[in-house]
């Protein structure tokens, strides 16, 4: 494995409670665990990046919502309009990433890597999997795997996503936007739809 610069992580109480909060809305207990984990490594990169001059918009994050979350998976944040999803590792040489994300055409921009320790109060920023061209292997029903030796360091990511990303949208999306998020947020509209709002 290719080793890059890593980073030590905070991982403060309140990154707990956002996590007991947010996992407990979950109704499957494996979900639950992963989502519990991906949100406290989540809480503990956003109080590194929140250290940057960088644009943290918390506000447009979907793990919030348990729907979205079961179906998809999600641990996101977008900083300078960059979509980042936080995926957990104990140990290992590799990273699993949801098949939604590319069954969907949901990918985000670059998945982080954060190694946790299995009590879950130290976290290590592994690197950044940029999701252009990314590689996979089959892993399971669920999952593929990724490599680590693909990835790229917190001060490369940090010059990667200094430029805010140029995000537009057509009157007709944002239309539809608008008059979709309540039916988005209540798990009412078809896949094709959600997945177009997801993205």
């Amino acid at each position: 494995m290719t080793v890059v610069n890593t980073l030590t992580l905070n991982v403060e109480g309140k990154a707990h409670n956002y996590a007991k909060i947010y996992a407990a809305l979950l109704t499957d207990e494996f979900q639950r665990k992963r989502a519990y984990a991906s949100i406290v490594a989540l809480y503990a990169l956003v109080n590194a990046l929140e250290k940057t001059d960088l644009n943290i918009q918390k506000s447009m994050t979907l793990f919030r919502n348990p729907r979205l979350n079961e179906q998809y998976e999600i641990s996101d944040l977008y900083v300078n309009n960059h979509h980042i999803d936080v995926r957990v590792i104990v140990d290992g040489t590799a990273v699993l990433l949801p098949k939604t994300h590319f069954e969907n055409n949901i990918l985000p921009d670059f998945y982080a890597v954060v190694k946790v320790d299995k009590t879950l109060q130290s976290a290590t920023l592994m690197g950044f999997l940029k999701t252009d061209g990314i590689k996979t292997e089959p892993f399971d029903y669920h999952y593929f795997s990724a490599s680590l030796d693909n990835l790229i360091s917190y001060d490369e990511f940090l010059l990667a996503v200094n430029s805010p990303k140029v995000v537009s949208f057509r009157k007709e999306e944002h239309e539809l936007f608008q008059n979709s998020y309540l039916a988005l947020m209540d798990d009412e509209l078809d896949i094709d739809t959600k997945n177009k709002l997801k993205k």
